[in-house]
Parts: C-alpha cells; structure tokens; sequence
C-alpha cells in the first residue's frame, strides 16, 4: 500500500502546527502538539508485513513514516529494497528474513540522505538529543526518529536484552501541560508492537527517561528543515 500524508494547507515552511488542549486517557487534559493522531493515520505501525520477510525492520519502517510525513509515496518494501541495493541494512540472503533489515542511525541517516532529505544525529547524551529539544524540533515540523530500548518503553522485560538501544521509533507529536507548558510526554509511532494500533503511543517523561535517556547506545536523528 502506497501512503502519501497530505501536507497541512494552512501551514508554511517552519510552521509550528497549533497546540490542541486535548483530553487523553494518559496525562488527563494537555497541550497536545504536531496532530500525532491524524498523523499517525498514515503511518505504518506494523513492521514485517512486507515481500522480504525482513522482521527486524524497525528503522526502515522508520524511514518509511519519514518519508510519508515529507509528504512523499513511500512503502515498507521500497524502503527495504533501496536500502538493500544501498548496502544499508543487515541482510544475509542465506539467513533467516526474520532477523534482516535492522539499521543503525547512520545507516538510516545515509538512506534519508538518498531521498533528499539531510538529518543531523545526536546522542540522547547531548543537549541537542534531550527531551526538550526533540519536543522542541516536532513543534517546529521537524521529523524525528529516537532509537530506544523497546524493554523499557513496552513495559516488557523479555524485550530488554542488555538495556541498551535496540529499538526504533517516530516521534509523531509532543505533550505539555497546559498551564506549566512543561513537557510531559511524546506520541510516537511504534512499529513493533503488531498485535495493537501503535501510531500514536503516548509515551511518558518517566518511561523514556528509562527507554531514552539512560539507556546506553541511544540517539535522535532529526531532519535538517522542517518537513511537514
């Protein structure tokens, strides 16, 4: 399936999408940033249904959702394929599917890179990688991928392994409170929990203090210019 997110009509380049005070069953009622439900529409929160049979696909699915935020056609199994013929994905032939297609944030640096779209790095470690500024980058359209550790984040030790990033995920929208304007979490489009909807996954200040921040190996890729 072919997704194209349409581009806000009202917005310009660099616009910052209007805070909705928006009531969730999560954080109560708060400032609600970058539509991640109307996005999340769009993107694909399910990872592995794709011709390959890649299951560790996460970050290519990450670039897909990207791509379809830029407002550009994108597919799970394009993606895949460019990133093959790039060398820019795990991939034995000989292997089992089930463990190709995994990245690392330069490879999925180098493969927006392909389409035109330039991104910076940084580690959660950095300022530029915190909390605030990733809130800071979504408010002003900026696409954002966090790599995480998905124990953390799903609540599922089985998926810890050795608590470092093992996990790939699209910020799709921040959340403040209404009063403060501190921030008090992110919605995120989560590929791999395929047995529930997962485009937009409120996650806490607290969890991705755990699944983010202190977790070893982790980073946000940003794109260079607004992309939506």
């Amino acid at each position: 399936e072919v997704r194209e997110f349409p581009q806000n009509p009202d917005s310009v380049e660099g616009a910052l999408l209007e805070p909705q005070l928006v009531d969730t069953p999560e954080a109560g009622e708060v400032l609600v940033s970058g539509d991640p439900f109307g996005v999340g529409e769009y993107l694909d929160d399910h990872q592995g249904d794709n011709a390959y049979n890649f299951g560790g696909c996460c970050g290519l699915v990450t670039v897909s959702n990207l791509l379809t935020m830029a407002g550009l056609e994108s597919t799970e199994d394009e993606v895949i394929g460019r990133a093959i013929s790039l060398n820019l994905c795990q991939y034995d032939v000989f292997g089992d599917p089930n463990q190709n297609g995994g990245t690392n944030v330069y490879q999925r640096q180098l493969l927006l890179q392909s389409y035109g779209i330039s991104s910076t790095v940084f580690s959660s470690k950095e300022q530029g990688g915190g909390l605030e500024a990733i809130a800071d980058y979504v408010e002003a359209g900026h696409g954002v991928n966090i790599s995480v550790n998905a124990g953390y984040a799903w609540d599922d030790p089985n998926a810890i392994g050795d608590g470092t990033s093992n996990h790939s995920i699209v910020v799709a929208g921040t959340v403040r409170d209404p009063e403060t304007g501190a921030l008090k979490g992110l919605y995120v489009c989560d590929s791999g929990l395929t047995d529930r909807e997962s485009s937009a996954m409120f996650l806490s200040v607290e969890v991705l203090q755990d699944a983010y921040l202190d977790a070893g190996g982790t980073s946000a890729l940003v794109t260079d210019n607004p992309i939506r």
